[in-house]
């Protein structure tokens, strides 16, 4: 009887210290769960402003792990510009003149057609081409540029003339020219999609380039020359090989999306994708739009890209797109549209990155977010946009945005919000493919 009550005691000592080991497991999970909400930050420190990467967790599915402008660059603030458009010619006054006399990018079409030659290692089989006067200004000709692999290249190159808003029916402007594979292979649009759809396409290696950096260094000193402006230090090199290829299904199949792409062996390319600077920010073309107000006036040229007057869309600068392959550049697309004008507003203080990430952090906490995503990118960018409708008739600017770009492998792929940079005014919030 005596060792039945000893062995009860036991077992009742035992259930005592196994409910408080319980109580002890439960208070320290507790705890740890209470820690792990305290993690969250919506704020970056100075120093991460300062070198201008940060990586933690804003909330519960959002990661930061994002390159920043660093403080540094806007720390005396930015101006704003009215929008200026290039010019080929100072005045037209003989069609046949500049037909036999041709100039792309204040050069002679027949040096910047050696200096492409040169670049691409490949001979023109026309001595002098031949502009077309009868609508548009356009030189166009197939199969007119072979290079050392005995590949074939169109060349097009086109002159705005006559647009009803500028008024200016005797000046060519806004040339553009480009230069493709004559078999029509490309992986431009593919490019596109890695950039939208895959979070670490940077660090996909190109098996024919050593040293992707350097081959992209080298291509923005030819574009420069070649177009007579700077670019922008900020570039992307876009690897369409077979492993981004692959990841990129991989993307298109975890949405159950049908789309798929095919890469056949040795059509691996690498783009590269180059913005015109403006004061050491890229030019962006962000398609930014604005509701016109009630009373507010519009000039023609801000008028340009809207049918009823009431939204207007940013006039912009295309990004200029240099394509290779392992025989060497594959295609070419440049122009030369839009630049910065007169100073429209003089420098203004820039809000602080903070304020872009928690209206960030605003939006997806209206959603039940159900997998991980990630914000990659808060940069200052500028872009087309517009005067104040309250100071007279709106014309075109190029003004600078906090851009931010989120990867969440969406249907869309990835999502874009646009931030005014002085204000922080939502311009734009969760929307898809922006430039």
């Amino acid at each position: 009887m005596k060792n039945f009550m000893f062995k009860g005691k036991l077992f009742c000592l035992f259930l005592c210290i196994t409910l408080l080991l319980s109580s002890c497991q439960i208070e320290k999970t507790k705890k740890s769960n209470e820690t792990q909400k305290v993690t969250y930050r919506d704020s970056f420190t100075e120093e991460e402003k300062a070198s201008g990467a940060a990586k933690f967790d804003l909330m519960e599915n959002v990661t930061v792990d994002v390159q920043i402008t660093p403080a540094q660059k806007y720390k005396d603030g930015l101006k704003k510009y009215y929008m200026k458009t290039y010019f080929e010619t100072k005045e037209l006054k003989d069609k046949k003149d500049f037909a036999d006399n041709p100039t792309l990018y204040g050069k002679k079409l027949s040096k910047v057609m050696d200096m492409v030659s040169e670049e691409m290692e490949a001979e023109f089989q026309i001595k002098k081409p031949e502009v077309d006067i009868s609508g548009p200004y356009i030189f166009s000709a197939e199969d007119v540029l072979q290079d050392k692999e005995g590949e074939k290249y169109s060349f097009y190159a086109f002159w705005d003339t006559g647009e009803e808003e500028f008024d200016y029916t005797k000046r060519l402007y806004c040339p553009v020219m480009d230069i493709g594979l004559q078999n029509g292979l490309s992986g431009v649009s593919t490019a596109y999609e890695i950039v939208e759809r895959l979070k670490d396409y940077q660090n996909i290696e190109v098996s024919f380039l050593k040293d992707k950096n350097k081959k992209g260094m080298e291509l923005k000193t030819f574009l420069e020359k070649l177009l007579g402006r700077d670019l922008s230090d900020s570039w992307e090199c876009i690897p369409v090989t077979e492993e981004s290829v692959e990841l990129l299904n991989k993307a298109y199949k975890d949405v159950n999306l049908s789309a798929h792409v095919d890469l056949k062996q040795g059509e691996e390319y690498c783009v590269y994708r180059y913005y015109y600077d403006v004061k050491g920010f890229p030019f962006t073309d962000l398609c930014l739009e604005y509701d016109v107000k009630e009373g507010e006036t519009v000039s023609k040229i801000a008028g340009m890209s809207t049918i009823n007057k009431k939204r207007l869309s940013g006039l912009s600068e295309r990004s200029i797109i240099c394509e290779v392959s392992q025989n060497g550049i594959v295609s070419i697309d440049t122009a030369k549209i839009r630049m910065e004008g007169d100073v429209y507003k003089k420098a203004e203080k820039v809000i602080s990155p903070d304020t872009a990430l928690q209206k960030v952090k605003n939006y997806y906490g209206k959603q039940i977010i159900r997998k991980p995503i990630t914000v990659t990118e808060m940069s200052i960018v500028y872009t087309g946009y517009f005067t104040d409708g309250s100071e007279g008739e709106i014309q075109p600017t190029v003004a600078p945005f906090w851009r931010v770009r989120v990867y969440n492998n969406d249907v869309d792929g990835s999502k874009y919000f646009v931030y005014d940079a002085f204000t922080g005014e939502a311009i734009a919030e969760g929307v898809s493919v922006m430039e």
